[in-house]
């Protein structure tokens, strides 16, 4: 298995269809964030993965600035003696380029469950380690859609619903920018108000928009916006949600039981496979509280695997 280095215009010229955050056109929005910008293509005589990573203080990492990162494949049900290739070729690109270490964060394996599967395998089998399980959560649509019209929530948050329902809720996607912006300001509020940053700034989001599909979504009590949701395309059958809250001083009134619900209704009717609900981690720890909520929603559980491998 060979590696050829090309540029991310070109990288996305093969792999047009893969994870939104493995794209050339978003790391290359991202690249002030590395030292330098490796858009790799695995070939023997064909073309078998693609993989983009970030140099950073001597590692190689992918991802450089998203939440996962890992190999793209134009064939999910690639043999895995191709993965095993690739995955030595790459060890022996990063030994061969003086870096550290190769660090790997991959999706969660809902995303494409034989795929990463494999890879998880080859990469622990050849003997990278395992540096972190981040906990991560998600909404099985397809399989919900057979099992009845709602998940599986507990009592409380069933409860919480039907309490939400009762007052005067709307719930509005996003048509263009000023809603980005407008469901930006509220989340950044709830932020602020728990002590959390958040990690981009207006001109950052609508930078982003530009190279991926993001959706907004407000959910207003009368005339107030109390409640809302960025929720990223990350691939052809998985939406993410990447940031919501709700607005200081509403909590009282459940806007988030009910957004989290609406939200589910909204992408099992467009006919995704799967809602991913994002982590509930505080750095390397669990956020309990988080965790707590996702799981009464009916959120189901998937490990995100960070893997890394010594070049020295």
């Amino acid at each position: 298995m060979e590696i050829t280095t090309v540029s991310p215009q070109e990288y996305d010229k093969h792999f047009n269809q893969t994870l939104c955050f493995n794209s050339g056109a978003f790391n290359a929005l991202n690249e002030a964030k590395c030292e330098s910008l490796h858009c790799l293509l695995f070939h023997d005589d064909k073309l078998r993965l693609g993989l983009i990573a970030g140099e950073q203080a001597g590692c190689l990492n992918s991802p450089f600035s998203a939440p996962y990162g890992g190999f793209s494949v134009l064939d999910s049900s690639l043999q895995l003696s191709f993965i095993e290739s690739a995955v030595q070729a790459l060890e022996a690109y990063g030994a061969g380029k003086g870096f550290n270490k190769v660090r790997l964060m991959l999706p969660p394996l809902f995303y494409d469950q034989a795929f990463l599967t494999k890879v998880t395998h080859v990469l622990h089998r050849f003997g990278w380690g395992l540096e972190g399980i981040d906990l991560n959560y998600y909404y099985a649509l397809a399989r919900a859609e057979k099992e009845g019209p709602l998940p599986k929530m507990t009592h409380s948050a069933r409860r919480n619903i039907r309490l939400a329902k009762e007052n005067p809720y709307r719930l509005v996607k996003g048509t263009n920018k000023d809603s980005l912006l407008q469901a930006f300001a509220l989340i950044k509020a709830n932020r602020d108000a728990k002590g959390y940053a958040l990690p981009l700034d207006e001109n950052a989001l609508l930078a982003t928009s530009a190279v991926l599909p993001i959706e907004s979504f407000l959910l207003y009590l009368e005339e107030t916006p109390v409640a809302a949701a960025l929720v990223y395309l990350a691939s052809p059958t998985v939406p993410l949600v990447v940031y919501w809250g709700d607005l200081p001083g509403y909590t009282s009134y459940k806007p988030m039981n009910l957004l989290t619900h609406e939200l589910y209704l909204h992408y099992r009717k467009a006919g995704y496979a799967c809602l991913d609900t994002g982590t509930a981690m505080l750095g390397e720890l669990p956020n309990y509280g988080l965790a707590e909520f996702k799981e009464s929603v009916g959120c189901v559980l998937s490990p995100r695997f960070l893997f890394v491998k010594s070049c020295l």
